[in-house]
């Protein structure tokens, strides 16, 4: 026995404890190193600094616009190539903190001073304000909003620094502010918009006007839709065309996607000269609803969705009888058919090859037909026997077999 006591095998020697480690309780240290962090973050990111009144993030978006030439006088940018280089070398945090903090600085009812000069769309409609997007589609901002947040891409029309429509991808789509002042804009087509008094409007000239500043008889820029027809182009029946007011023409929407895609580098030219609608819906110009496409391609690609829908589609191969039997039933439409395939056998039977192989060809079916059906051989006899006595009646016809 001894009186020594022996050491716990559990118990932490404190001289064998590791220099500069403090034992702590692990629920007391989360309180005080949140504290801590919640501290720090409002100290230096939301309260503004005493030398210049900007929080971080204000100092970042004017430094990041400063780095890309966007001082007073000089042309604007879009929005979110500034908001990419702010995210993208000063504030890793995400776009829409950055955005929504560059909107504000570009509000007279937010700041007393802006300091963002926000050409464009910078004020705000109401939730119910509809949008018309690039896939036909008229969506409300409400709608925009709970669709951005799933992750779902939208495109609308905007118009460049050279006056033309282009196609544009929707960016941050946001709400009006709860309590913001809104007011009423009415078209000369009883359309109604809410708005707050800050949103710009594109004047038919190209220039912008506040809502607030709005006159009777100021003319918006017109946006006009239609459905192409053949006289556009005989085989693209049925697209949704967009009016140019710049140009005065009428532009293909699918062409405006296609063509975003290739500034964009979503593919190249030479990918093919042929403007395929993925899922075949060609009102549907979202421009990743657009893939360029040879024509073999093409065409072998309809092929097999059409050879698909008439195998496993009820309805369509319904749809495509009563088609069928609407047409035909119309005289116009067989006379104008017989027509057609008369021109086109007699021009054709001038060609001494087509000549030629039709003869065989027809020789081959006609031979083929009797192997097949032998009954018919006894009545092709009857009625031959029968045309031949008949005509050996008319002198003409005796004299004329007599003479050779």
């Amino acid at each position: 026995m001894t009186d020594e006591k022996q050491e716990k095998p559990n118990e932490v020697n404190v001289e064998e404890q590791e220099k500069g480690v403090i034992k702590t309780e692990v629920s007391e240290e989360m309180k005080k190193a949140y504290l801590d962090y919640a501290m720090s973050v409002i100290v230096s990111r939301a309260i503004p600094a005493i030398e210049d009144g900007l929080k971080p993030v204000q100092r970042r978006i004017l430094y990041a616009m400063n780095q890309m030439g966007l001082k007073p006088g000089s042309s604007t940018r879009k929005s979110a190539k500034v908001v990419g280089k702010v995210i993208g070398d000063y504030h890793p945090h995400g776009d829409t903190a950055v955005y929504d903090a560059m909107v504000r600085m570009a509000q007279d009812f937010s700041l007393r001073y802006p300091l963002v000069f926000g050409q464009g769309n910078f004020g705000c409609f109401t939730a119910d304000t509809k949008v018309k997007l690039v896939d036909g589609r008229d969506l409300s901002f409400i709608e925009l909003v709970r669709e951005h947040k799933q992750g779902k891409r939208n495109f609308t029309f905007t118009v460049d620094k050279d006056g033309l429509i282009r196609i544009s991808e929707v960016k941050n789509p946001r709400k009006t502010k709860e309590n913001a002042e809104i007011m009423k804009v009415i078209l000369d087509n009883g359309e109604e918009i809410k708005c707050t008094l800050n949103h710009k409007f594109m004047l038919k000239d190209g220039s912008y006007k506040e809502a607030k500043d709005l006159m009777s008889r100021d003319s918006l820029m017109p946006t006009y839709f239609r459905l192409s027809a053949k006289d556009d182009d005989p085989n693209a029946v049925g697209y949704t065309m967009i009016f140019q007011p710049k140009s005065d023409s009428w532009n293909f929407v699918h062409i405006l996607s296609d063509e975003w895609n290739l500034r964009n580098n979503i593919y190249q030219k030479p990918a093919g000269k042929i403007r395929h609608h993925i899922n075949f819906n060609k009102l549907n110009n979202n421009p990743d609803n657009i893939r360029r496409m040879h024509w073999k391609e093409h065409w072998k690609t309809h092929y097999n969705f059409t050879s698909m829908k008439h195998k496993n589609d009820a309805e369509y191969r319904e749809k495509l009888s009563k088609g069928r039997e609407k047409y035909w039933s119309d005289k116009k439409n067989r006379e104008a058919y017989s027509k057609r395939m008369t021109e086109r056998n007699l021009k054709n039977w001038k060609k001494k090859d087509y000549r030629e192989k039709m003869i065989l060809t027809l020789s081959e079916v006609y031979k083929r037909y009797l192997k097949e059906h032998p009954e018919r051989i006894e009545e092709f006899r009857k009625t031959a026997s029968i045309t031949m006595k008949r005509l050996w009646g008319i002198p003409e016809y005796k004299q004329l077999f007599h003479e050779k």
